[in-house]
């Protein structure tokens, strides 16, 4: 008898069990229509996905078109940035237009990102560039939304905007930042875990971003050495 108080199985769990009772019984006649379907699934399921990120696209670059036009409607969600400067306004839409571009991130690249943070005083905006890419680079990977469009600023030089950015990226995972000691002149230091019971090691740069933007740097570095097995 079913209990009807059990959680019904999600639908990679019952493609799994699809297969594996194909596998089971291979001579069964329903056992090829079991492995065809699964297929057909996981094929449409992959096709969903796409869609729903080229849509997403599709809708920034429009959405980047209005600010840049000015052409928010009245009470709109856009209407908040029409009173900015036309410079904002520019460098808000080319962030947004960002969202809609980028490609898979290396380790090299993670190395320079690396590199840059550990050579600046302060951020800038090649910094911020190569921030957002990473920033999109994972975006990409899932079924993004408007929620995954940062908010106007420097990931660089602003903590909201950082802690945003590694909290997206990070959606099961965790942060700290703070300070080791008690001295003014010590430099901040952040921790960037993946899951709640990752051990990362602690880094620290010379201001809150950089440092925060640092730890996500290094834990998404090891995480790829990890997978590579180097």
């Amino acid at each position: 008898m079913t209990d009807a108080s059990a959680p019904l199985a999600s639908s990679d769990d019952l493609l799994t069990q699809a297969r594996d009772l194909a596998a089971a019984q291979p001579e069964a006649p329903a056992s090829a229509l079991l492995v065809a379907l699964a297929n057909e699934v996981r094929a449409l399921r992959a096709q969903l996905a796409d869609s729903r990120r080229e849509g997403f696209k599709e809708g920034i670059r429009g959405a980047a078109k209005v600010i840049r036009n000015r052409q928010a409607a009245e009470g709109s969600a856009l209407a908040g940035l029409m009173n900015r400067s036309q410079e904002d306004i520019e460098r808000f839409s080319r962030e947004v237009e960002q969202a809609a571009e980028g490609g898979p991130i290396t380790l090299t690249d993670l190395r320079r990102l690396r590199s840059k943070i550990n050579a600046v005083t302060v951020g800038d905006d090649e910094l911020d560039d190569g921030i957002r890419r990473l920033y999109y680079s994972v975006v990409h990977t899932r079924t993004p939304g408007a929620d995954d469009i940062p908010p106007p600023g420097s990931p660089s030089r602003s903590l909201d905007v950082a802690s945003f950015i590694v909290e997206r990226i990070m959606q099961e995972g965790w942060w700290t930042l703070g300070k080791s000691g008690m001295r003014v002149e010590e430099k901040p230091v952040s921790k960037v875990g993946m899951y709640a019971q990752h051990n990362p090691g602690s880094h620290s740069a010379s201001d809150g971003p950089l440092t925060l933007l640092l730890a996500l740097v290094m834990t998404l570095i090891e995480n790829v050495k990890r997978q590579q097995g180097a």
